[in-house]
């Protein structure tokens, strides 16, 4: 069986440490950025809190406090805790081809229930995620309570995928509790402008993962029957 090449992960999160720093309206206390969430860091070194957006020499510290921190790591789930949470799908594209079996599926079970919209990822498709999925072994990606809620789904049934203003009709993330689906696709109603809620049909041999949080049945769209809007 495949073994992970850890020295691999670390690396690849060591190059993130020197992607730009992108700024926002709350910079430099908010930043963009994989790894820093504020451009103001605590250097465990010296005591003191560095400002990284605008001295070269404090960014480069804190870059070294932070690969001594990977060096640390004693597996791939710690290294990947170290990114921040939003950039976790997408290193965790970087790092796939270095992973055992069994710490991708972990690792891709954590990304996707835990990432605030894992649908609209910049860095992965929802054809490229789907794509994950199947790859998949599904005793590695669900634990034991949600496998036998798997093992236990009928041939074929109905789950709703709630759709936010401006959200992704065509996302891996549905449900079978239509309340939940309602929920996701009002929480950000304003204006007038509402959102609604898409209803289909799926065979259990199409469905790619079961998580008990919001009861969510992971889906490709293509692999979908009889897609429609759910009438309120």
């Amino acid at each position: 069986m495949k073994k992970t090449d850890l020295n691999a992960v670390k690396d690849i999160a060591k190059s993130f440490l020197y992607m730009e720093i992108g700024e926002t309206a709350f910079s430099p206390m908010v930043v963009q950025h994989p790894i820093f969430e504020s451009g103001i860091q605590y250097s465990k070194e010296t005591g003191e809190m560095l400002d990284i957006t605008s001295n070269e020499d404090n960014l480069e510290k804190i870059r070294q406090e932070y690969k001594a921190q990977f060096d640390m790591c004693s597996n791939a789930t710690e290294v990947y805790m170290l990114v921040r949470r939003s950039y976790h799908l997408t290193f965790l594209k970087f790092i796939k081809k270095y992973l055992s079996k069994e710490e991708f599926c972990d690792l891709l079970a954590d990304a996707w229930v835990n990432s605030e919209n894992p649908n609209q990822d910049a860095n992965v498709s929802n054809a490229l995620a789907a794509k994950w999925f199947k790859q998949a072994d599904k005793s590695y990606l669900m634990d034991e309570n949600e496998q036998k809620v798997y093992s236990e789904l009928p041939d074929e049934f109905i789950i709703y995928r709630g759709v936010g203003i401006g959200r992704e009709p065509r996302g891996l993330s549905w449900t079978r509790n239509k309340d939940t689906a309602d929920w996701f696709a009002h929480r950000f109603d304003r204006n007038g402008k509402t959102g609604y809620v898409q209803a289909a049909t799926i065979k259990k041999s199409n469905v790619l993962a079961y998580f008990d949080n919001e009861d969510e049945i992971v889906a490709y769209y293509k692999d979908l029957e009889h897609i429609h809007v759910v009438e309120e």
